[in-house]
């Protein structure tokens, strides 16, 4: 006997978590949650690309000669420097 009415458990995924929602109206809009986890390296991947090319623009900016090897944490704790540097 089954409950016509009855809502289904859905998980999702996002950066660092799954979370089981009660039923699909239950997930939060505009909150990054995505149906597969596989989904969510593809997310990060193109967060990070627009995150490190707009710390490359900053970095420009204050004039920071960036190594291309650099990752987003390194770029970001140069800047980080630099605008210490600044406000001294």
């Amino acid at each position: 006997m089954s409950d016509s009415g009855a809502k289904m458990a859905v998980w999702m995924y996002r950066k660092g978590e799954g979370r089981l929602f009660s039923s699909p109206e239950e997930i939060p809009q505009n909150e990054g949650w995505v149906d597969s986890p596989a989904l969510v390296s593809e997310t990060e991947s193109t967060t990070e690309e627009h995150s490190r090319e707009s710390l490359l623009e900053r970095a420009e900016e204050l004039g920071i000669k960036v190594n291309k090897r650099w990752g987003t944490q390194r770029l970001a704790d140069e800047i980080a420097k630099a605008e210490d540097d600044d406000s001294a």
